[in-house]
């Protein structure tokens, strides 16, 4: 994750959505203090992923942060999730741009971040 531009007291209104979260604390010195933040994606990089009721699709953790080769993960989560690609994303964005070439079998997710302008792909890892 990477600092957007605002920080400061514990009034300050962070944006929302995929791949934002925010971090805040108190002290009796300083008083509150908040940082908003944005995720900064890497290819090779996992996070941790859970089926959906619907079966068709997968929620993914976007501030986490796991080993690729978890054996285990925490609940609720039950899949480890790698970046395969970050590109600019089309307009006409979809899982179908995720794709390695034509011959490339492998089951992909994808997620549209940083104002629709950001596309991640998604995959098992080793696979």
């Amino acid at each position: 994750m990477r600092g957007e531009r605002r920080s400061g007291g514990g009034g300050v209104s962070c944006e929302t959505g995929k791949g934002r979260t925010s971090w805040s604390c108190h002290s009796r010195a300083t008083g509150a203090a908040k940082l908003c933040l944005e995720r900064v994606w890497v290819e090779r990089y996992c996070i941790l992923g859970d089926d959906t009721s619907d079966g068709m699709s997968l929620a993914t953790a976007t501030a986490t942060a796991v080993d690729c080769r978890a054996k285990r993960v925490p609940k609720p989560y039950d899949h480890v999730l790698v970046v395969s690609g970050v590109y600019r994303a089309p307009s006409d964005v979809g899982s179908k741009y995720c794709r390695e070439g034509s011959s490339d079998r492998r089951t992909y997710w994808s997620l549209v971040v940083a104002n629709r302008t950001v596309l991640v792909c998604f995959t098992y890892p080793n696979t």
